[in-house]
């Protein structure tokens, strides 16, 4: 891809197309290796029509239960083909036609022949990769103020600016970064995106502002994403931007995921409650005090504020640099848990992550999707819906698709989860039945 401006000064046509070869050394083809792929031709299978089950069983090391679930996954595969097949037409590499189907869906091919700027969705390539991929599409036709275009550079704009942790972005500065790319009209391409439902507009004043989002603290003064590198706010002095003043843009799929996660803590704030009084399991005569439990932790005043302020809320969010003790803090608060009797659920991204967790906190630990019973790819694949089966305690939940971010938990629990670098969400207390996980 990064050699589609040579080929498009030079004008040269060069070799004959070669789709299926590509489709194959690309690794579209599920279960088929190099080694195999380079087999395939001496068994004279060179084109989609002549992959059947017997005739690759002609080839060198393939039997006939392999023969069959290669020609089966070549059939799941149709959709990347076809992908590919626009895609090398137009001197771009075969690789992109999974990311492509992945993104767009089996209608992949339809849609990029519908409208070619689509490829730019996928987070591989960059502007001027597309445009060349439309100009190969539509020739004469291919125009830099065609409202596809637009829309497609301010979803890309607005993904970018997610990657550097804003969900939502001023309106005008998503205008500004446009003029960057030859947009005339700015306010038309978002517009249309707007229309396509691929991007949501928030009012900072209304009741959606993108509050706790990345994009919360951002005002027109903020520099305008741009592909590269930040534009300073004058880099387009003399731009009327013709956004409207106070509005937030942000991608739709990012907007009402952190929606969700915000109505779930609403929730889980609602009914979780703050730890109980000190009830401690072992002989009143044994057991230490919160106070004791504290002294024992050796830590600084910050962090004795932080533990304080977990016990007395429901939901509380950690948050600090490298060597600040956070994880220090999470085993006060889990030794200060224990000592009233609770349960502790530890969780972390990563099972390295989890594995350190454990070690500085003194209790068990496990990862995210362990803990909350997570159901992915297998269980699509026989037709289920991926989601989150269990709860802290195993008990189960709806699925994700069905309400994200939400469980049903049983009483005396406490959790908490290393996030985000720098951030460790804890949640204490007593959960009443059917809270927010």
């Amino acid at each position: 891809m990064s050699t589609a401006t040579e080929r498009e000064s030079t004008g040269a046509s060069g070799p004959p197309l070669d789709v299926f070869g590509e489709f194959c050394a690309a690794g579209l083809w599920p279960g088929l290796g190099t080694g195999l792929a380079a087999r395939l031709a001496g068994a004279g299978i060179t084109a989609p029509a002549l992959v059947t089950a017997a005739r690759l069983e002609l080839v060198e090391g393939v039997g006939s239960k392999r023969a069959l679930r290669l020609a089966a996954a070549f059939e799941d595969a149709r959709p990347s083909y076809e992908v590919a097949e626009l895609l090398v037409a137009c001197r771009v590499p075969a690789r992109y036609a999974g990311p492509a189907v992945a993104r767009l869906g089996a209608s992949a091919a339809r849609q990029l022949r519908e409208d070619p700027w689509r490829l730019l969705s996928l987070p591989q390539l960059r502007p001027d990769q597309a445009d060349w991929f439309a100009r190969q599409m539509l020739g004469g036709a291919a125009d830099p103020q065609d409202l596809r275009r637009g829309r497609a550079l301010v979803a890309y704009l607005l993904a970018r600016g997610a990657r550097d942790g804003h969900t939502a972005v001023p309106a005008e500065a998503v205008a500004r970064s446009l003029s960057r790319f030859r947009i005339s009209d700015p306010a038309a391409a978002i517009g249309a995106a707007v229309d396509e439902g691929a991007v949501l507009p928030f009012s900072e004043s209304g009741p959606h502002t993108g509050e706790g989002s990345g994009g919360a603290g951002l005002d027109s003064a903020d520099p305008p994403v741009s592909p590269d590198a930040p534009v300073s706010p004058d880099a387009t002095a003399g731009a009327d931007p013709p956004a409207e003043t106070g509005v937030l843009l942000a991608l739709t799929r990012y907007a009402l995921a952190e929606e969700a996660v915000a109505e779930g803590l609403q929730r889980l704030a609602a009914l979780a409650e703050p730890l109980p009084a000190d009830q401690p399991q072992e002989p009143a005569e044994q057991a230490p005090t919160d106070q004791a439990r504290l002294d024992q932790a050796q830590l600084d005043q910050a962090q004795l504020d932080a533990v304080r302020a977990v016990a007395e809320h429901g939901v509380c969010v950690l948050s600090g640099g490298p060597g600040t003790g956070k994880s220090r803090t999470v085993a006060a608060v889990v030794s200060l848990a224990a000592g009233r009797g609770l349960r502790v659920a530890l969780a972390a991204p990563t099972g390295r992550a989890a594995k350190r967790l454990e070690e500085l906190a003194g209790a068990p630990a496990t990862t995210l999707h362990r803990l909350l019973g997570a159901q992915g790819r297998s269980r699509a694949r026989r037709g289920g819906a991926a989601g989150f089966g269990a709860g802290p305690q195993g008990t189960r939940s709806q699925d994700a698709t069905d309400s994200p971010g939400t469980d049903t938990t049983g009483a005396d629990s406490t959790g908490t989860g290393e996030g985000a670098a720098g951030e460790i969400t804890v949640g204490l207390g007593t959960a009443r039945t059917g809270g927010a996980g």
